[in-house]
């Protein structure tokens, strides 16, 4: 595994957080086939989905921090990558989750085809 596909894959994973209230940013990365599956709620969407509750209700992150990020590819034109991802919302408690997200590479670009979260213990 090379270091700027890491590199490259963390930058644009992290993207989706930091643009959580941009449709544009979503439906210009996910792949047309996307399925994101949340631990709460509404379970698995698609690109459609997505794009439609960001527009009706999407909240900005304050701030968001990633650790042990690791990728590994399945491939030439696609990867896996996995991390644990600490987010919070003002004075909401903090969101954490181990989390992986599948790419795949067309037209030289990476796109978001899979993204899952499973909720991490707060300790308590």
């Amino acid at each position: 595994m090379t270091d700027d596909l890491t590199a490259e894959l963390t930058a644009l994973e992290k993207g989706f957080w930091e643009a959580s209230t941009d449709p544009g940013f979503f439906g210009e990365h996910l792949a047309d086939e996307a399925v994101i599956v949340f631990p709460y709620g509404v379970g698995a969407m698609d690109k459609a989905m997505v794009l439609y509750t960001i527009r009706a209700n999407a909240e900005e992150w304050a701030s968001v921090e990633f650790a042990d990020a690791r990728v590994v590819r399945l491939g030439e034109d696609a990867a896996v990558i996995t991390y644990k991802v600490t987010a919070e919302r003002n004075d909401d408690e903090p969101f954490k989750a181990f989390t992986s997200s599948t790419f795949v590479r067309r037209d030289g670009r990476w796109l978001l085809a899979f993204h899952q979260q499973t909720l991490a213990s707060t300790g308590k």
